[in-house]
């Protein structure tokens, strides 16, 4: 394990409602094996075990539907227990993704890590390789880091525990882009380019169009 990577919590956040998806979007069967929610955590729970990176917790955050998420976390844990993944329920998931970023923020103070990954449940694209990527720029200068698509910025990304407070500041549906165009404008942003990280499941034909585009 490389002694100058901080204590790291990777979260992942899916306590949306998922209105566009006209079901609960995070049970949907992305495979014959997996659900877009397990699918995420299984990676994340690779991440954990393999990666030459101290990153002792991972959690994610429900709100929506909590109970049958809850409840499908819960059989998920049973058949991989590697690195068990903590659940934290948002009761103001309906307030906007900025309550789930928040909840992802004190998980990891509460854990006492100095630094935070946040990834979204239907990112189903990525793989072991693009979150190793992502670890490994982080861990060349320390700096808040993350993924690049179609000239765009957003998560995954590793922030600092200086970014904590600016995170906790966030409103409403504001997610944390906002805070990385500001430390890209300031030159503090390391940017790796994930183009897997544009793909993410909206509606129920993202998720056919995804399903026949991997046959």
């Amino acid at each position: 394990m490389s002694p100058l990577m901080p204590r790291l919590a990777i979260v992942v956040l899916a306590a949306g409602g998922s209105s566009r998806f006209n079901g609960i979007k995070q049970l949907a069967s992305l495979t014959s094996q997996h659900s877009l929610l397990s699918h995420t955590l299984t990676i994340i729970k690779t991440v954990q075990q393999q990666a030459d990176f101290n990153i002792p917790h991972s959690g994610v955050i429900v709100g929506a539907n909590k109970h049958k998420i809850i409840e499908h976390i819960t059989e998920l844990e049973r058949t991989d227990n590697r690195n068990p993944v903590e659940v934290v329920v948002n009761e103001q998931w309906h307030q906007g993704l900025s309550h789930s970023v928040h909840c992802a923020v004190n998980f990891a103070i509460q854990n006492q890590c100095s630094a935070l990954m946040l990834v979204l449940a239907d990112q189903v694209a990525l793989t072991y390789a693009d979150f190793l990527a992502l670890l490994e720029a982080f861990q060349q200068n320390g700096q808040t880091c993350c993924a690049e698509y179609e000239q765009q910025l957003g998560v995954p990304a590793i922030f600092t525990q200086q970014d904590y407070s600016a995170l906790l500041a966030l409103k409403g549906d504001s997610g944390a882009k906002k805070i990385l165009i500001q430390k890209q404008q300031l030159n503090t942003l390391n940017k790796v380019v994930l183009p897997y990280a544009g793909i993410d499941i909206d509606t129920k034909a993202d998720l056919q169009l995804w399903q026949a585009n991997k046959e």
